[in-house]
């Protein structure tokens, strides 16, 4: 089991649409928050030498740039699970 806080950084913030087979491709950065903190809950498990874990983050702030032109609250969630082989 593994729990903790998290900070996330933007690297990149675009949104893509398609529209009447018309599609668009725009940069969101200014709208966009530069980092996130949210929670991280997870479990993993060890087979000799494989290692499978899962894990689940809630953001905890609105990444929403501009609030005062959008009351929207927008709070990232995220599933990771990962597989590897220990050395």
């Amino acid at each position: 089991m593994l729990g903790g806080p998290s900070v996330g950084i933007r690297v990149r913030a675009r949104a893509n649409a398609v529209f009447e087979g018309q599609s668009s491709n725009e940069d969101v950065g200014d709208d966009v928050e530069r980092f996130d903190v949210g929670v991280v809950a997870g479990a993993g498990v060890d087979v000799g030498r494989f290692v499978v874990d899962g894990r689940y983050t809630w953001g905890l702030s609105s990444i929403n740039n501009n609030p005062r032109e959008d009351d929207t609250t927008i709070k990232h969630r995220v599933f990771a699970l990962t597989a590897g082989f220990r050395f």
